[in-house]
């Protein structure tokens, strides 16, 4: 039952009002309720964008009418990238493969290994094969959410909060800014597991068995981390190893106690870490090897001087420290004269920090009012990350540490976002004590509160009508608060303060995330039958006069073979190919780093990825299909519905052809390989020296055919009259594996970035195998470190229960 004041400083009414197990039914219920559209059917994805920015998808009977006003950025990824990428998880697993490869992105590419894919991902990819690949994002969404929403409630009850301030703390961190603006990405699954980290460490730092609670929280980072997005991981670790911290200080005499205890939970910590080596390890093995190593996110190299000065400085507007504190009064900026949005503007979930503001000003009524002293700590964390985020002087001396930099702190709000739920839940407690002269008290700091607010207000009133409501939810609940704050006792303020809450961000942010009929979510447009009827071949995308079709991570949707990808890494052979072959373009893409495009379609890199269709929006003026320098490599136009056009290649290179002449790839290998005199068709570019006899004058060609029999499994029949190079337009990785005849072969670069095994004269089959040993022994390490966490809970459960160490049950 829901503890009295003096149990766990949960109120003045000792009268049970809730179980904890009700408690959570009912935050159940409202997380359920929140999301109610996808539970009758619907699909959680902004896909309705791609009918008015893609032309593959205006030619699709039915689509919706444009939304006004649009905004593109803020589902953008969640399109272009997870959602393909689940459907390609999904997919492969039902197939009894394990999606270690992608054959749709960039000539091929590394697919567990880029680690934002979620591959084992228990929200995603679990829910995925039991309700379907296209379902796998939207379960993402509301398992997150709902886990997210219990674990707080969780965390709260085990650190001695009544239930309501459980029921409360996770309505404002899963329903808040930070979020619900993120949902369907890989940060809110990972995000998820934080109040889980926090309860285990909890459990850990106050019970006397330490390999049970330690194994739960190894169990929370491995899923975490198995969620895909390390960077998030990492902050929800620094604040668990705070937690742990702090909480050794408390409960422990002596610096060896205290330090065996900080110790013990940080070695768990770094076991949840191994038990997730499964996905670690091949994502470490691409990222310093073949994607080029950590400086190809870690930006430009800067001297020690130079970061230590950007350190102590900041980088930081005034602007953006009043945008970002805006946002903790109004989840949506809509100011007049700038564009509007349906949803928030793109760059709202990277700054906003709303959690809502009647759990804002119980956050503010903890510190003034709360007896307990672990408000301090979550204040001290909340107002760290802030200062993090928002690159202040000497705080962004941490920034400049590579290995913090590295991992984004613009999204230490997150950490913000869960303090601040924290201390409003301890308010609440505070507030339902009933001290005497408390409500008094807390009008003054309730109502400067609020002054931003009504420049807030001021802000949005050129905003459109569903910004406004949106802006002024908040504010409104606020004022209703305050007045209950002084009308209603406490046992009864205590559940209208949480409904009050619950109402607040509803109307804040219920329904920045669009849902779609399930019909009206990757349909198969006209572009794709008319590919799937020509009988498939590799598609580049090309942007002229609109958005290129089909662009992005689409065709792994819908299984085209593309030589465009949008991954967060890229094969740095790869890169520097397509680099080459961008050198001089007039419609280049302006995509960014994340991806990788061939926008030339008079490159002979064209002809050796073997691109049989250029797709285009649809063109009438002769003139811009000429500057596009299409007719050079597509000369014919295939097919168009108006909308979209697809041009052909006439005679487009195989995916695999066997060549008999070899040069050294040398540090100019991509310049050389797409110059005019080189013939790629007869020589190949390699990384080492390959011995190829002469072959006879009158030796026929070779006859080569492909057949991919998975993901990262290709069969390749040769036939030659002389011994010669197969090389393979698929990117290369020094986890493919090659045998002929079943007897294993050397694989060796060819062209730069691509595939080569030596084939004798004569009929042979060459099968290319995608596994990487990273893998295994991510495997190995995974099951051999969760082996060991069950093992040591299973002997501690054995033995007689040692004493609790000293200290009080909560801080």
């Amino acid at each position: 039952m829901e503890r009295s004041a003096g149990a766990g400083g949960g109120g003045g009414d000792s009268r049970p009002v809730l179980h904890g197990t009700a408690a959570a039914a009912l935050l159940a219920a409202v997380i359920l309720l929140y999301f109610a559209p996808v539970l009758a059917g619907r699909i959680a994805l902004p896909f309705d964008m791609l009918y008015h920015i893609d032309p593959a998808f205006r030619g699709v009977p039915g689509a919706p009418p444009t939304p006004e006003p649009l905004n593109v950025v803020s589902g953008w990824d969640r399109v272009y990238q997870f959602h393909p990428w689940f459907l390609h998880n999904v997919r492969s697993l039902r197939r009894g493969e394990i999606p270690l490869w992608n054959p749709h992105a960039g000539a091929g590419s590394p697919h567990l290994a880029l680690d934002i894919t979620a591959v084992f991902d228990p929200l995603s990819t679990g829910a995925g094969l039991i309700v379907g690949g296209e379902r796998a994002g939207t379960a993402r969404v509301v398992l997150s959410a709902l886990l997210a929403a219990l674990g707080m409630l969780v965390l709260m009850r085990s650190r001695g909060a009544s239930a309501a301030a459980g029921v409360l703390a996770g309505l404002s961190f899963a329903l808040g800014g930070w979020f619900i603006l993120w949902l369907g990405r890989p940060l809110t699954s990972a995000a998820a597991w934080l109040p889980w980290m926090l309860w285990a460490a909890t459990r850990l730092a106050r019970r006397g068995r330490p390999a049970g609670d330690g194994a739960l929280l190894a169990l929370f980072v491995a899923l975490s981390l198995l969620a895909g997005h390390i960077a998030t991981t990492a902050h929800a670790l620094l604040l668990t190893g705070a937690l742990l911290a702090c909480d050794a200080v408390r409960l422990r005499t002596g610096p060896r106690a205290i330090t065996a205890a900080a110790g013990t939970g940080l070695a768990f910590i770094a076991l949840g870490v191994l038990a997730a080596a499964i996905v670690l390890l091949p994502f470490l093995e691409f990222l310093l090897g073949e994607a080029g190593g950590v400086g190809i996110r870690a930006g430009p190299p800067q001297s020690f001087g130079g970061r230590l000065l950007e350190g102590l400085g900041g980088r930081v507007s005034a602007q953006a420290v009043s945008g970002t504190l805006l946002t903790s009064l109004v989840p949506v900026l809509n100011f007049p004269g700038t564009q509007r949005f349906t949803s928030p503007p793109p760059s709202l979930a990277e700054v906003t920090i709303y959690v809502g503001v009647v759990p804002l000003l119980l956050a503010g009524y903890a510190l003034a009012r709360s007896r307990r002293a672990e408000r301090w700590f979550w204040a001290a964390a909340a107002v760290a990350a802030l200062a993090l985020a928002l690159r202040l002087p000497v705080f962004h001396l941490v920034n400049r540490l590579s290995i913090v930099g590295w991992t984004g702190p613009d999204r230490l709000r997150l950490v913000w976002s869960l303090s601040i739920a924290v201390l409003a839940g301890l308010g609440l407690d505070a507030l339902a004590a009933g001290r005497a002269g408390a409500r008094d008290r807390a009008w003054p700091l309730s109502l400067l509160l609020h002054v931003p607010g009504a420049w807030a207000a001021w802000l949005l009133g050129g905003a459109d009508a569903e910004a406004l409501r949106r802006g002024l939810a908040g504010i409104i609940a606020g004022v209703i608060a305050l007045g209950a704050w002084g009308l209603l006792r406490p046992a009864r303020l205590r559940w209208a303060l949480v409904a009050i809450t619950g109402l607040e961000l509803t109307a804040a942010l219920h329904g920045v995330q669009p849902t779609l009929p399930a019909a009206a979510v990757f349909p198969t447009p006209p572009l794709v039958a008319f590919l799937d009827s020509a009988g498939g071949g590799r598609v580049a995308p090309l942007p002229v006069g609109a958005m290129r079709p089909l662009g992005g991570g689409l065709t792994t949707a819908y299984e085209i073979d593309s030589v465009e990808g949008y991954n967060v890494l890229h094969s740095a052979r790869l890169r520097s190919l397509y680099a080459a072959a961008n050198g001089d373009i007039r419609w280049a893409g302006a995509a960014g780093r994340d991806w990788l495009t061939l926008d030339d379609p008079s490159s002979p890199l064209v002809d050796l990825l073997g691109v049989r269709w250029l797709l285009t929006a649809a063109i009438s003026d002769p003139a811009v299909v000429r500057g596009a320098r299409i007719p050079a490599q597509f000369p014919r136009l295939a097919w168009t519905d108006g909308h979209a056009a697809a041009w052909e290649n006439p005679d487009p290179m195989p995916r695999a052809f066997v060549v008999r002449h070899t040069s050294p790839a040398g540090d100019d290998g991509p310049a050389r390989l797409l110059s005019p005199d080189f013939d790629f068709r007869r020589r190949a570019l390699v990384d080492r020296p390959v011995a190829l006899p002469p072959a006879p004058a009158d030796a026929a060609p070779a006859r080569v055919a492909l057949r991919r029999e998975a993901s990262g499994r290709i069969a390749i029949d040769v036939a030659q009259e002389a011994p010669g190079l197969l090389v393979v337009t698929e990117s290369w990785d020094p986890g493919w594996r090659a045998t002929v005849d079943g007897a294993a072969a050397e694989v060796v670069i060819a062209d730069v970035a691509f595939l080569g095994v030596i084939v004798p004269a004569g009929r042979h089959e060459v099968r290319l195998r995608y596994a990487p040993a990273s893998f295994r022994w991510g495997i190995l390490v995974t099951l051999l470190t969760a082996g060991a966490l069950i093992g040591g809970a299973l002997l501690e459960r054995a033995r007689p229960r040692g004493r609790r160490p000293p200290g009080d049950d909560h801080p």
